[in-house]
């Protein structure tokens, strides 16, 4: 996916992390200035330049986060709308990796102003960074994890893990000619995960067809990204629906909420090789399970 939502802020090869910047270069100069101090203690130098490229070589090898927590800091917070941001949290070395598959999510967890631990179950926007991640987060008022989150400072920590046991959804390219998606709110997040994972390979040729329910034309997060993918792929279908018209529609949404009517309209038909994937707020979810049994769609909800 094209999006700076998905793909990060700024993005480029960290020079450092390359191992002419990263190792070569340090280390000869660490040699070269302990030769004009001292010649004789060049073989400290050697060692310390070792010491150096062991390091770098360990920072290197890439690990995939497991069971067990570990930090991931906070480096930026972007506000997409009036409750809702998204977070970039690094881990701790730039090679880690969650090891999620497209619409897997993992655990977060936060501590409290009194000290309680609270965890929460997220979706990361991609699958595809190595040592960073990001996520979208609607505050809530009642929210306790979310108000944790929206308080957060920049370089404040909190804790992640996967369990393989969480791990519901597989994604498999090519197996359904086309994917149904109804989402809301920030339930779009697995969603962009599976477009990402889809438009990045030429070789899949599956079709989408989102709904994204919202509330207004303010509410919606990433409409610029989402338009901007409609355009660019002939097999991305996008079908807004609010509950408020913004005056001009320029998006051309369609006024209304979940339904059964709203799904019949909107939504591919059902196959022997399609699948319709929901997520968001458990009202809009528990509003479309039976509409879509009803239209006979196989579908699974996040």
């Amino acid at each position: 996916m094209t999006s700076s939502f998905v793909d990060g802020r700024g993005g480029g090869e960290n020079v450092l992390s390359t191992p002419l910047h990263g190792v070569y270069i340090p280390a000869g100069l660490l040699i070269l200035g302990v030769m004009i101090m001292d010649w004789t203690k060049w073989p400290y130098a050697v060692v310390a330049a070792l010491l150096l490229g062991a390091f770098k070589f360990y920072r290197g090898i890439p690990t995939t986060i497991g069971n067990s927590y570990v930090p991931a800091m906070l480096v930026e917070k972007y506000p997409v709308s009036a409750d809702t941001s998204i977070y970039e949290f690094e881990l701790e070395k730039p090679t880690d990796r969650l090891g999620l598959q497209p619409g897997q999510h993992f655990t977060v967890r936060v501590k409290t102003n009194n000290g309680e631990l609270l965890e929460r179950c997220y979706t990361p926007l991609s699958v595809h960074s190595e040592g960073r991640f990001d996520l979208m987060i609607k505050r809530y008022e009642r929210g306790t994890v979310s108000r944790c989150m929206d308080q957060l400072q920049q370089y404040q920590t909190i804790e992640v893990r996967v369990d393989p046991e969480d791990r519901h959804f597989n994604y498999v390219p090519n197996r359904y000619t086309h994917l149904n998606m109804v989402a809301g709110g920030t339930g779009i997040t697995p969603m962009l995960q599976l477009i990402d994972t889809i438009v990045r390979n030429a070789e899949d040729k599956t079709k989408i067809n989102l709904i994204y329910a919202n509330d207004t034309i303010e509410d919606i997060p990433v409409a610029d990204e989402l338009n901007e993918m409609r355009d660019k792929y002939p097999y991305f279908t996008l079908k807004y629906l609010l509950r408020e018209l913004p005056a001009d529609n320029s998006i051309n949404a369609t006024i209304g909420i979940v339904s059964n009517e709203v799904l019949e309209k909107h939504l591919l038909p059902p196959t022997e090789s399609s699948l319709t994937l929901v997520c968001g707020p458990e009202k809009m979810c528990i509003a479309a399970e039976k509409p879509l049994r009803t239209l006979g769609h196989e579908f699974f909800v996040f």
